[in-house]
This record gives C-alpha cells, sequence and structure tokens, in this order.
C-alpha cells in the first residue's frame, strides 16, 4: 500500500529545509552517492523546525499511530546518484513505513520506483509518498541533472 500527497507542503516550506540541509556538512553515503543529515543530530531550533511536519503526516495519517519514527534525514543527491532496488530493513527489524517529501524538482530522473506496484512516481515540489518499506519493493532512479532535496523517515 502506498498514499501519495500531492501539495503536502508549500514551496516556501521546502525552500526552508532545502537551506537548513546547507546549513549542516551531513554524512556522504557512498551506497547511494548521497549527502545526508541526521534530524536528531540537528541544533534544537532546528529540530523544532522539522518536528511540526513529522507531526503533520502522523495525524493524517492515523494508521502510523501503531508504529514509532526510528530516523528522520534531510537528504541532498547530486547527480549521479541513485539508490538500487531494495527493502527497507534496519538490524534486525523490518521498517513498516517510509516517507519521502520531495523539496525540490529542477532536476532530472530521480523518479520513486515502487516496483511491485509497477508505480513511477515523479517528485514534484511538496509532494508526500508514504508506503510500506518493509513490503515493497523500490528503488530512486539516477539523478541526471542538478540536485534533488528530500526528507526522508522510516518507522517500525
Amino acid at each position: 500500500m502506498y498514499k501519495i500527497d500531492e501539495g503536502f507542503l508549500s514551496e516556501q516550506g521546502c525552500k526552508n529545509l532545502i537551506n537548513l540541509h546547507k546549513k549542516y556538512i551531513g554524512n556522504y553515503y557512498d551506497v547511494n552517492k548521497t549527502w545526508t543529515v541526521e534530524i536528531l543530530k540537528m541544533q534544537i531550533k532546528d529540530i523544532k523546525a522539522v518536528e511540526p511536519l513529522v507531526f503533520k503526516i502522523e495525524e493524517k495519517y492515523k494508521f502510523l499511530k501503531d508504529v514509532r519514527l526510528v530516523n528522520c534525514q534531510l537528504i541532498r543527491w547530486p547527480e549521479g546518484s541513485n539508490h538500487v532496488e531494495h527493502i527497507d530493513i534496519r538490524t534486525g527489524e523490518v521498517d513498516k513505513w517510509a516517507f519521502f517529501l520531495y523539496l525540490n524538482e529542477d532536476f532530472e530522473g530521480g523518479d520513486l520506483i515502487l516496483t511491485e506496484e509497477n508505480k513511477t512516481i515523479k517528485p514534484q515540489t511538496g509532494k508526500l509518498v508514504l508506503f510500506e518499506a518493509g513490503k515493497m519493493k523500490h528503488k530512486v532512479n539516477t539523478i541526471l541533472k542538478k540536485e534533488r532535496y528530500t526528507l526522508a523517515g522510516w518507522y517500525i
């Protein structure tokens, strides 16, 4: 199962999150060639900028009340980055849900593919995608031009 919420966040809200990512150096992940900022490693005032968005997601999608957010990240996907087909599994536990909130659309490539659903999701600024990450194989196509930014979260 998956949910798509067009226009979940305003364009200005998305720009604010991109600027927040730029404030931090982040960690480079060689696996998918992305730069990631862990929300919980930010200053408290910056965490408070992201927190209401997560609460808004959880309020809107009541089925999330039975799961626990275990990770939330701002991610910069530079040209050439991607993520191969996979199912989200952390140490000994399978993720139940994940979300991507697209923060920009001024790039090429970077579609989210929900393999088993045969669904291609085109990024759009402010679009929220919520899906069963531990059940659904998914991947992110290679970013061909510019950079893609997302806010991502995972629930167990």
